[in-house]
Order: structure tokens, then sequence, then C-alpha cells
């Protein structure tokens, strides 16, 4: 069994979950913009930083939510194609995620791929309350699920890529054999990748992860 790990927003999912759900509360939107460039700039950690963006949507009803996830998401050039294509190659795809599993499920169905892990926004008589639960909270989330995924498979890592564009990626990448740092702000992210893809276009990320099967 061999796995294909995607990050989703920013990666799949061209956005942020965070930003799309928010935009409909200006204060909320721009406050959000703020934290996520402290973020880029590597003021603030993963856990720290998502926590602060969550606590924001205390107040928010979930509809707005499921609106916008269902109409809005748009996806990066070559998305279906590549887990489609990355499937066929034998691949098991999974999305690891820092977002929400409302996105992930809409997304699932319009893209294919095999399973995901994400986090739940807590809810109150239809009304977020700022808290969220889930895998993926912190910096090494994707790292440790990925090696909790070989102890149950029997996966390797070497038969495994990943491809992502955030800091919590990191974590992702180095569980891997093969990695691609996507239309990525990061340095940390770009420095660990195997290759760096700049060009918004997923299917010059799919011709890199088949010169490593070919290479191998």
């Amino acid at each position: 069994m061999k796995f294909a790990f995607f990050d989703f927003d920013g990666t799949l999912f061209d956005g942020e979950t965070i930003e799309l759900i928010c935009r409909d509360y200006p204060e909320v939107y721009s406050r959000i913009c703020e934290l996520n460039q402290k973020g880029v700039q590597g003021f603030l950690d993963f856990g720290n930083l998502f926590l602060q963006k969550v606590q924001l949507f205390e107040g928010i009803p979930v509809e707005t939510i499921q609106r916008r996830l269902i109409e809005e998401q748009k996806y990066f050039k070559g998305a279906a194609k590549i887990i489609s294509a990355l499937k066929n190659d034998g691949f098991t795809v999974v999305v690891l995620s820092g977002g929400f599993n409302p996105a992930l499920a809409v997304a699932q169905k319009a893209l294919g791929f095999d399973s995901y892990f994400g986090n739940d926004l807590v809810e109150n008589k239809g009304i977020l309350t700022g808290f969220v639960r889930g895998p993926c909270m912190h910096q090494e989330s994707k790292g440790e699920l990925i090696s909790k995924l070989y102890e149950i498979t029997g996966a390797s890592k070497t038969s495994s890529v990943a491809v992502g564009d955030g800091r919590n990626d990191v974590s992702m990448f180095r569980e891997v054999g093969f990695s691609v740092a996507f239309c990525s702000r990061s340095k940390a992210l770009r420095e660990v990748a195997s290759v760096c893809v700049d060009d918004p276009d997923l299917t010059l990320v799919y011709n890199k992860i088949s010169e490593y099967n070919k290479g191998k």
C-alpha cells in the first residue's frame, strides 16, 4: 500500500476555508487576514494561530458555513486530475487538513479522494461557539497521523508522497519519501520539500511525482 497525502487549503482548494466562512462578516474577515499574515511571517505557531481564528467564529450561524462551502469552493487547476491519476497509479489519496470536515466532505464528492482527516467546529443550536475539536489542531498533527496510518496499514515512508503549502505541512513532509511544496510562501516548508512547484497547476505536481516513482 502507498499513500499520497494532500493538504487542503491552498493546495487543493484555491483559498482558505476560514476566510470563506467569515466573508459575510467584514470585521471578522479582516481580523482573520491579519492573523494569517502573522502566521506566514512566523510570529505565531499553527496551533495558537488556529485557535485564535476559530474563536472569532463565535456567534456565526452554521447555515452560513454550509452555504459558503457548497456554493463557493474553488479548486486549483488539475485538482481532480491529479487525484484520479494517482489513484490509477495505485495510491490511496488522503487529505490531511487543519481546516474543517464540512469543507472536506464537499471536496471529496467533487474531487474523489479516498479519505480525509480534519476538524469540527463546535456548535450550539445552530450557532458556532468559537471552539473546535479534531485531530489536526497543532503543528505536528499531520506527521503524527501519518505515522499512525503506517502502523495500521504497514505502508512505508519511501513509497508515500505528500503535497502541501503551509508551515504545518512540515511534519507531513518529514514522513514521506517525496514531497512537493505547491505555491508555498513558507520558507520552512520549501526548505524540507523534495521539490517546489510555483505555478498554480497541479498537473505539474503530478509530473514531479511520476518522475520520482519512475526513478525508484
